[in-house]
């Protein structure tokens, strides 16, 4: 798993508004190598525009120190769906 500072985690999702987070795909796998991607599906509060979860996407990727791809849980394919719910671990949440 891709090391990271919770309190800083914490902090930014907060700012944005994020319900819970969740990582998905080979860094919650721990399967991740150098130049690996961390895939996100962030559950916001309220909806969120382009240029927010664009900025979010940033943000992130500054604080885990290698890029990453955020997904709302509805931009995820239906056919890959399942499988992807099926494997994430929550980074933060407070529903």
């Amino acid at each position: 798993m891709v090391q990271f500072d919770r309190d800083r985690l914490a902090e930014l999702c907060r700012e944005f508004d994020v319900e819970r987070l969740r990582v998905f795909g080979s860094a919650a796998r721990g399967e991740e190598r150098p130049g690996s991607d961390v895939d996100l599906i962030a559950d916001f509060r309220q909806s969120k525009g382009y240029v927010e979860l664009v900025e979010l996407e940033d943000r992130l990727s500054e604080l885990f120190g290698r890029p990453v791809d955020l997904l709302t849980e509805n931009g995820i394919s239906p056919y890959l769906r399942d499988a992807i719910l099926a494997t994430t671990s929550v980074l933060f949440d407070e529903r």
